[in-house]
C-alpha cells in the first residue's frame, strides 16, 4: 500500500511548466506525494472534475525504487516502470489483466488560473 504522506500542493496553470494543463488529455509530472505526483487535465469545464492527480508510486512495487509510473507515448495509460503494468490516465484504474489496486488519487481545488493538490 502506498504510505500516506501529506500532500498540499499548488500549482500555477498559467507557468510554462504546467502548460500541458491547458488543454484535456494534458498531463505533467509535479514534485510531492510520495514518489511524485502525476497531474492530468480530463475535462475543459473550468472546475475542478477537469482535473486528476495521482501519486506516481506503482501499488505493486511500494518498497522498490522501480516502483513508479510514468506515463505512455499514447498519453492514454500508464506503465509501472518495475513490471510494465498498466493503469488507466484518466482514472487510475489498473488496466485490464493487471490484478493492482488502482493509482493514489488525490483531491483537486480549481482556483481560475491555479489548482490545489490536497489529501
Amino acid at each position: 500500500m502506498v504510505p500516506n504522506v501529506v500532500v498540499d500542493e499548488l500549482i500555477y496553470l498559467n507557468l510554462p511548466s504546467s502548460a500541458p494543463l491547458q488543454s484535456p488529455g494534458g498531463w505533467i509530472y509535479h514534485p510531492g506525494g510520495f514518489r511524485g505526483l502525476l497531474i492530468y487535465r480530463a475535462f475543459f469545464n473550468g472546475n475542478a472534475d477537469d482535473f486528476r492527480a495521482f501519486d506516481r508510486t506503482c501499488p505493486n512495487h511500494v518498497n522498490q525504487s522501480c516502483g513508479r509510473v510514468s506515463v505512455l507515448t499514447d498519453n492514454v495509460m500508464t506503465a509501472c516502470e518495475c513490471d510494465s503494468a498498466l493503469f488507466v490516465l484518466f482514472d487510475g484504474t489498473p488496466a485490464a489483466g493487471n490484478r493492482s489496486q488502482p493509482l493514489r488519487q488525490y483531491r483537486v481545488q480549481f482556483f481560475g488560473n491555479s489548482i490545489r493538490v490536497f489529501n
